[in-house]
């Protein structure tokens, strides 16, 4: 069981840890303006994380995180199978989950470089995560509802997690709408970006509090 928790804790601690530090030190060095992002929307998150020294710190989070999400969502996949889920979205929710891990190293990898092409790779890398994740994060939250008549433990989080999922989705269609109808004004959208990827990581940690209730383990062995 440990070793679910510190994966659940990394997942949640290790991309706010890595943002706000690469923020940070980014206004420490004079590159980007000081505020409180999440409520005034001074900077967006590609900023915060595209100077040095920040930057370092940056990638050397979010790309490990890139990689942990990766087993997270096996871990989830191999956990509805031990609830008795055998339906198809299972699977699209593990390789949404897993083209969603895929898409953030790309953008993290190319965050800080310059030119047209690497600008629609970071493009192209945030959409596919942001869009891919919050739909893996649909699905688990659906396919745990679906199952819930049989856990009635789980059906309290289950509901936090839809709830969180309705605001994802809020804050997702704000970013979207602010981007095409308030052209040259980005304090919105920065705001709904820093707090949408704040509950995306937090979503993690209430998957590991059902693995808790359900007292889903990993085990290893070795044959003689």
């Amino acid at each position: 069981m440990p070793n679910l928790q510190i994966t659940a804790l990394i997942l949640w601690l290790a991309p706010l840890i890595g943002i706000n530090m690469a923020y940070v030190l980014s206004v420490q060095a004079g590159e980007i303006s000081g505020c409180f992002p999440y409520l005034e929307g001074c900077v967006s998150i590609s900023k915060a994380g595209r100077y040095p020294p920040g930057f370092f710190i940056f990638k050397a989070t979010m790309l490990p995180v890139a990689g942990l999400t990766m087993v997270y969502w096996k871990l989830c996949y191999d956990w509805l199978a031990t609830l008795g889920d055998s339906g198809k979205s299972r699977s699209i929710m593990l390789w949404l989950g897993l083209l969603s891990s895929v898409a953030l190293i790309l953008y993290t990898t190319f965050l800080g470089s310059d030119g047209e092409g690497y600008r629609l790779m970071r493009r192209f890398g945030t959409v596919i995560y942001f869009g891919f994740t919050y739909l893996a994060q649909v699905l688990l939250a659906a396919r745990i509802r679906a199952l819930s008549p049989r856990r009635p433990d789980l059906q309290g989080i289950a509901r936090i997690k839809i709830a969180m999922c309705a605001l994802i989705l809020t804050g997702g269609l704000l970013m979207g709408a602010t981007d095409n109808l308030f052209e040259g004004d980005d304090a919105l959208q920065n705001i709904a970006e820093w707090n949408v990827a704040t509950m995306m990581t937090f979503y993690p940690f209430l998957t590991w509090l059902m693995w808790r209730r359900s007292r889903f383990e990993i085990r290893f062995s070795v044959s003689n």
